[in-house]
């Protein structure tokens, strides 16, 4: 592969995710939060590298739980709130994904 098509696919490939990120703003906005990307299962766990997705799941989770709405964030500080924020947003999925697994394996067995 030459280094010119390797930079069209990297460039196509970044405006794919750009479009994803603003559909997916798009419909927060809207308040339609069922239709938005599976954003949430693709989050690092808390020992990964600090990258675009890292911040992308820190806001998620910042406007999912806003600081102002839940009084166990008032006291910390941004870094910690984030750290909460993104463990409180996987964790929420894992449930979600986990309940989903079960009532498409009980299905499954009918």
């Amino acid at each position: 592969m030459s280094a010119v098509t390797g930079q069209r696919k990297i460039q196509l490939h970044k405006m794919k995710l750009e479009y994803r990120d603003t559909k997916d703003m798009k419909l927060y906005n809207e308040g339609k939060f069922y239709e938005l990307s599976l954003a949430a299962k693709w989050c690092p766990s808390l020992d990964s590298s600090y990258d675009k997705t890292l911040l992308m799941c820190e806001s998620i989770g910042t406007k999912l739980f806003p600081r102002e709405d839940y009084i166990e964030y008032h006291d910390l500080e941004d870094v910690h709130y984030a750290y909460r924020v993104r463990d409180r947003l996987r964790c929420i999925y894992a449930r979600i994904n986990g309940k989903i697994f079960l009532i498409n394996t009980s299905l499954l067995w009918r």
